[in-house]
């Protein structure tokens, strides 16, 4: 009743077919709506009469997300403070080295990735485009791990160039997304952290992932780098506090199948923009396979 301002929705059976209409869109997307809206809803109470236990704990979910909204303010205020975070992110990395120092970089724990670098195996560093991760990558360095970055190719050459040559400060190498797969395997056999950031539409060739309740196309790469080469997976972040950039990692389970993998470490990315989410970078059309814009 305080989502929805209304004195007839105090009513049970109102609040019931509220309930009912956002299952049925958010099921079958807005995009495949036909009216009625009454039929559009008889249909989903139709296709799920005998729902499972997954299915409901997912509606269970998706509902109890989508309820904890946030009013105008909110997201205008964000997304203020995420321009202002990234502009200064960018000033700062055009202007390197001048604010780039290991000493305002903490790791909160870096045993995690100094275990996975003892397997000889490489590293699988997943990230996504959150807080300040070229810092991050050249606090790595700092700590003498060697590094391989992959990333698209920028469509103005000359601020392509001037990107690889920056990064080339504190990576070995720098090798465009759908390039040889050869480099990518040898860059782990040299035992390197290999940097993956998996956060951005995949289109046809992603599998999908749950993203903040929407089912995503996510880049599997990682996983199936992982796979093929037995290589571990560490999740990294980077989150901007008092004065401090604070870095935590997470190893990912890499025991189960490429689906289950890459919903691992995009639920943690998740986590991680949930607690910040003014130091991501909001401006990646993420949903455009599922969702138009």
């Amino acid at each position: 009743h305080e989502v929805v301002q209304k004195e007839n929705f105090k009513r049970r059976m109102f609040y019931r077919g509220m309930i009912l209409r956002f299952l049925a869109l958010s099921e079958k997307s807005y995009l495949n709506y036909q009216p009625s809206m009454k039929q559009f809803c008889n249909k989903e109470l139709r296709d799920n009469r005998n729902l499972n236990e997954e299915k409901a704990e997912d509606y269970r979910k998706r509902f109890l997300h989508c309820i904890d909204l946030k009013n105008e303010e909110w997201y205008k205020n964000t997304m203020k403070q995420c321009y202002k975070f990234f502009t200064k992110e960018f000033l700062d990395f055009i202007s390197f080295p001048k604010n780039y120092s290991s000493n305002k970089v903490k790791f909160n724990n870096l045993e995690v990735l100094s275990a996975a670098h003892a397997m000889k195996k490489g590293i699988i560093l997943v990230g996504s485009h959150y807080g300040s991760f070229d810092k991050l990558f050249y606090a790595l360095s700092q700590e003498e791990y060697n590094l391989t970055g992959v990333a698209y190719k920028q469509n103005n050459s000359g601020a392509d160039i001037f990107f690889k040559q920056i990064r080339e400060n504190f990576m070995e190498d720098q090798l465009y997304k759908g390039g040889d797969v050869k480099q990518l395997k040898n860059s782990l056999v040299k035992n390197n952290i290999l940097i993956l950031l998996s956060d951005q539409d995949a289109k046809k060739k992603g599998v999908m992932a749950k993203f903040f309740g929407i089912d995503s196309s996510t880049h599997s790469g990682a996983a199936i780098l992982s796979k093929r080469n037995k290589s571990p997976i560490v999740y990294a972040s980077i989150t901007y506090k008092n004065n401090i950039y604070e870095v935590d990692f997470v190893k990912i389970d890499t025991s189960g199948n490429i689906n289950d993998i890459v919903q691992q470490y995009t639920s943690e990315i998740e986590k991680t923009i949930i607690n910040n989410p003014e130091q991501y970078f909001w401006f990646h059309k993420r949903w455009k396979s599922v969702r138009a814009y």
